[in-house]
């Protein structure tokens, strides 16, 4: 609701295969493998600012090469990191965040219920 409200564009950046539509895909390293992410096609604009919304930042690894991704792809876009927590380990600090997590969080959305 909050970039409906302020009429921003929204942008999902997913796990490979979790977008509907046309997608433009990266492939990324990290420490333990490889990773993709997707996003809807000519989603983001040249001289656009975006916010990434992010529930946590743990080791960072994950985040940072997704910003790493992101600026060569749209080298004329300003982007900024929004997390709920972060922990003061990672190899990067969110620009925004509400608290930093000391031990791991289970988050209600990733319970799974019966």
């Amino acid at each position: 609701p909050i970039a409906y409200i302020n009429h921003k564009p929204f942008v999902l950046i997913r796990k490979q295969g979790k977008l509907p539509c046309e997608t433009v895909s990266k492939e990324y390293d990290l420490e333990y493998g490889t990773a993709t992410i997707e996003m809807h096609k000519d989603s983001i604009k040249p001289g656009q600012k975006v916010l990434i919304v992010d529930d946590i930042v743990d080791s960072g690894e994950t985040m940072r090469e997704i910003l790493k991704v992101l600026s060569e792809k749209f080298p004329n876009v300003e982007f900024k990191l929004a997390t709920l927590f972060y922990k003061k380990t990672a190899v990067l600090r969110p620009d925004y965040s509400v608290r930093e997590a000391n031990e791991w969080i289970d988050f209600f959305w990733e319970i799974d219920v019966k």
